[in-house]
Formats: C-alpha cells, sequence, structure tokens
C-alpha cells in the first residue's frame, strides 16, 4: 500500500503493465488503450477521462498517460491522477486507483490518505526558530528563556499594540495601587469641569434648532414629502404617470423590431401587392355598421353590447345621499364612516401626538436646519412630480428589454396578424388567380362527369353482355397450376420462400457444389440462381452434383 499525503495536487505515479500471458512488460500503449478509473472510501468508481502527454518529463495533467521508455524501462508508464482522487473529506481516508488496458493484468493501487506530509523537512513546514517554524529553549532569537523548571522569562514590550513596558505598570501600582482594595489611591477627579475638549457646545431650544419650515409648519412639510414618496410605492409600482424619455425610442424600437422580426408580419408592401383588387369594405362602412347595430340584437353575457345596455341603464352614484343605508364594507359606508367629526378629531390629536414625540427625537440637522433638510430632499422629490409625471430623464434599464419584447411579442400574438409566408400562401392564388383557377377546376369538373358517363355506360354493357358462369375451384387450380413460372414477376428476395421459389428445385437447373456443398437453384431460364442453401453430404456416397433439365 502506498501512502499519499491528503489534499496533495499534482501527483504522478508510476506503474508498470504486465502482458496477461506472459508476465513481461507491455510496451507501446497510449492514453487510448488505457480505461483509467479511482475508487474512494465507501464511494463509486470514478471514471477518469485519459489524455496524452507531450513527454515523460512533462508537467504534471490530469488523466495524463505516456510510457517511460519501451527500449530500457519496457512496461514502464507514468499516470497522473486528478486532484480529486486525493481530495480531503468526511471519512475518506483511502483511495484505489485502478488502470484496465487490453492484454494487460489489471492494476489496482491502493493508496493510504495521511494527515502527516512526509515530504516537509519539519513539523511545521520551516525551519525551527525560522519564521513559521516551532521556538526552541535558549535566549538567542526565536528562542524562549526558562530560569528554572516551571517558569519562562517573559519581556513585553507591547500592549494593546501600543509600545508599554511591565516597568510602567509597576511604576503606576507602586505609586497608588492599593492590593487590600485593588484601588488605585492618589486619584482625585475635580468637582467642576473646567476643561473640556473634543466636545460641540449647545445652544437655543429645539425649536430655534428646526429652523423656519417652508410650508405651515414641518409635519406639513413631512406631509408633502411622504404624499410625493407614497406615489413612488413599492419598486416604484406607483409611477403611473411618467412621461415617456425620448432616449427609450431606440431601446423599444429595437425591442419592437426584433419581435416584428421573429413574428416576420407582412410589410404594407407586401399587404398592398397582396390584397391589390380585393373588394375590401372601407373604414366608414364598418364603422356604420357597428354603431347602427341594434343593442338589442347584442345582448349575449359578456358582449359589448350587454355592456353597453348596462351603462346605460344605470343611475349616477354620485347623486345618492350619505350616509344611507349600505352594508359594512361598501363605498358608501367607509365614505360615510371617514367623514365623522369624531374621526377628525381622532386624526388630530394623534397628529399632536406624534409632533411632539418628533420634536423630543429629533437629532441634529445635516444643514443650517431641518427645515433646510427637508427643503434640499422636497427640490429632489418635486422632481418626480405626481404619479413620477417629473421623471423625464429616466434612462432606460436593458433589463427592459426582454420586457418590452415579451409584451410586443404579446401583443402580436393576441392580435394574430398574418405573417409573410401566411400572407404568401393565403393571397398566392387570390383574385384574379383565384378565378382562373376556378375556371380550370369546372373544365375539369366537366370532363371528369363526361368521363365517368362513359365509364358508367361501358360497364352497363358489359355487365349485360355477361352470360358464363364464374370458373370453379378446379378450373382455378388447373390455370395456377399450369401457368408458365417464367411469366409474372419474383418476390424481389432471393431468402422469401414463395410457391415459385419451392417448385423451382423440381423443374428448373440445380447446381450442388462437390467441395462446399452448396446448392444453387437456378430460375426458369437456367442461367440466373434464384436461391442458394448448405447442403450435407453423406459419407461413402456419391454427391449429387447437378440437376439440368436443358440437358
Amino acid at each position: 500500500m502506498r501512502e499519499v499525503f491528503k489534499g496533495v495536487t499534482s501527483h504522478s505515479i508510476y506503474l508498470v503493465l504486465r502482458s496477461s500471458t506472459t508476465g513481461m512488460g507491455l510496451t507501446g500503449k497510449i492514453h487510448s488503450d488505457v480505461t483509467g478509473s479511482y475508487t474512494r472510501s465507501r464511494a463509486a468508481r470514478t471514471a477518469i477521462t485519459m489524455a496524452t502527454l507531450a513527454s515523460a518529463s512533462a508537467a504534471w495533467s490530469s488523466g495524463g498517460f505516456i510510457l517511460v521508455d519501451d527500449t530500457n524501462c519496457p512496461g514502464l508508464y507514468r499516470f497522473d491522477v486528478p486532484d480529486a482522487a486525493f481530495a480531503t473529506g468526511a471519512g475518506v481516508d483511502r483511495v484505489i486507483v485502478s488502470v484496465k488496458v487490453t492484454g494487460a493484468i489489471e492494476e489496482h493501487i491502493e493508496f493510504l490518505l495521511t494527515d502527516w506530509n512526509k515530504q516537509v523537512a519539519s513539523i511545521p513546514n520551516a525551519a525551527a526558530e525560522a519564521a513559521g517554524g516551532l521556538f526552541t529553549r535558549g535566549t538567542g532569537a526565536g528562542q524562549i528563556n526558562q530560569a528554572a523548571n516551571g517558569m519562562i522569562d517573559t519581556n513585553p514590550v507591547r500592549l494593546n499594540n501600543v509600545a508599554q513596558s511591565l516597568l510602567d505598570l509597576k511604576d503606576f501600582a507602586d505609586e497608588g495601587y492599593d492590593p487590600a482594595t485593588n484601588k488605585v489611591e492618589g486619584v482625585k477627579l475635580a468637582d467642576t469641569v473646567t476643561t473640556y475638549t473634543g466636545n460641540t457646545p449647545q445652544t437655543g431650544d429645539a425649536f430655534a434648532r428646526l429652523g423656519a419650515p417652508a410650508g405651515a409648519s414641518v409635519s406639513a412639510d413631512i406631509a408633502a414629502i411622504e404624499a410625493q414618496t407614497d406615489d413612488i410605492g413599492a419598486a416604484g409600482a406607483g409611477l403611473t404617470a411618467v412621461p415617456w424619455n425620448a432616449a427609450w425610442d431606440a431601446e423599444v424600437q429595437s425591442e419592437v423590431a426584433d419581435a416584428l422580426n421573429a413574428y416576420d408580419p407582412p410589410t404594407k408592401a407586401e399587404l398592398d401587392s397582396g390584397l391589390a383588387g380585393l373588394n375590401d369594405l372601407t373604414a366608414v362602412e364598418v364603422e356604420n355598421a357597428v354603431w347602427d347595430a341594434v343593442l338589442a340584437d347584442h345582448l349575449d353575457a359578456g358582449s359589448t353590447g350587454a355592456g353597453l345596455n348596462a351603462a346605460g341603464s344605470a343611475g349616477d352614484p354620485w347623486t345618492t345621499a350619505l350616509p344611507g343605508a349600505y352594508g359594512a364594507g361598501s363605498a358608501g359606508a367607509i365614505l360615510a364612516s371617514r367623514s365623522s367629526q369624531a374621526s377628525v378629531d381622532a386624526v388630530d390629536d394623534l397628529v399632536d401626538t406624534e409632533v411632539a414625540s418628533i420634536q423630543t427625537t429629533l437629532g441634529s440637522p445635516a444643514g443650517a436646519s431641518l427645515a433646510a433638510d427637508i427643503a434640499a430632499i422636497e427640490a429632489q422629490t418635486d422632481d418626480i412630480g405626481a404619479a413620477g409625471a417629473g421623471l423625464t430623464a429616466v434612462p432606460w434599464n436593458p433589463a427592459w428589454d426582454a420586457e418590452v419584447q415579451s409584451e410586443a411579442t404579446d401583443a402580436l400574438n393576441a392580435y394574430d396578424p398574418p405573417t409573410k409566408a401566411e400572407l404568401d400562401s393565403g393571397l398566392g392564388t387570390a383574385d384574379d388567380a383565384t378565378l382562373a383557377a376556378l375556371v380550370t377546376l369546372t373544365a375539369l369538373v366537366d370532363d371528369l362527369e363526361s368521363r365517368l358517363s362513359a365509364a358508367r355506360a361501358l360497364l352497363l354493357d358489359n355487365l349485360a353482355n355477361l352470360t358464363a358462369a364464374p370458373p370453379t375451384a378446379v378450373v382455378i387450380a388447373d390455370t395456377v397450376l399450369d401457368r408458365n413460372m417464367a411469366t409474372g414477376t419474383d418476390s424481389g428476395s432471393s431468402t422469401v420462400r414463395t410457391v415459385r421459389n419451392a417448385l423451382r428445385p423440381g423443374r428448373n437447373r440445380v447446381h450442388v457444389d462437390s467441395v462446399t456443398g452448396v446448392i444453387t437453384v437456378y430460375k426458369e431460364d437456367d442461367t440466373t440462381v434464384a436461391w442458394t442453401a448448405q447442403g450435407t453430404a453423406t459419407a461413402g456416397m456419391d454427391p449429387l452434383t447437378e440437376i439440368n433439365p436443358a440437358g
């Protein structure tokens, strides 16, 4: 068993392939002759993709395989095992590398995965007293001095990464530290602070720090901002009135062009060409037909006529008095409940409480005052406008490409205009061409009717003249048996056992090869082979070699 360090990489192994018949070294094998694999502890076999190497001294390459020296080391090969075979894994302590070559004894090499890399000079992998190495006993660099057993000399020079010796701490303790109380004596704080640096003096009251609001109050300013920011909605869902940005034109045009190219509807020129001469209804005629239609004839459930009829007979909801008698949850009940004085008073009390809380918890403004900060914010939110109407410079988002193209495709699919191919197919014989085809078809139908009439008359005449009785079974059998086998057509295969092929050995030429025993049966011309079969000779008898009715 070989040993290898867990997690070792770029590891090459050497193995000897021996002939499965002679046991000698097997030479001349290349990577394509090898089936390589490895099996880790309690795991299934993993196939290795074999590859060639430029030379026996080439750099490691996963799955690399090459002979070392067929002349001086016959049968010795180098195999670069993939890193995954020796990777560290829970419960994995050994790996078996297998090599299978046709004509060679199979090789199964077991590796024990060790936690100790025996290839390093020391543990850790660095010289003692050097960087990354172990300390030794002594007074030199990289050594720890031990004045006596159980003791280690130390000389700290930094505390919390700040230069500080133990002598400084000792001096501090000697002057004021009392071990009895664990306190440092001699330190007294003054009754008042006369000098305090690093602070920012605070003057005035909270109202002065708030500054003058832009509107009636700070709350009003905040409410104005909130009204605008509420319009934005979650992830911009409320921005329903964002104006078109001219910078989007090229993007949308590109996506629509992609969708049109993919769908391939006909162009105007193609429509004009395909529809030329067709008697289509004008837009005015269609319009008049729709608007002059009687609603009573179009009242199916869910139809436009039913919807128009219902809308025309409905009352005006804004003429209904509030509060009225409305059920819970209805629009009338909600509007009535929210218009009461008690609701207004409750909102007023809540606003007073919240304003007092805001005045208590407001911190220092980033600018001259909170009002100034709010004004700066409002200057930006004003640009948003109602429902995003002011966002005239929002750049195109490439992530919208797929959405716009998808919507354009959905619209085309819902409208279902004909593609160019469909139009070409549908209008290829339209109009004059269709009329010409109909004339031709009419002529063909007339000719067919004439031919059918003549055939019917001929059939009737033949039936009238048919007086002989139908042939009997004997007559049919005699006719079949007397039929010349040279007439008619074979089945097309010499291996099909037809009646014709079964009768041929009894009447046609048959040849038996005295050496191979092959029997050849010929067709009626005694020259063309009909079929062959393997015969068996009986010892002690002269074989039959030929039957030739032609002499």
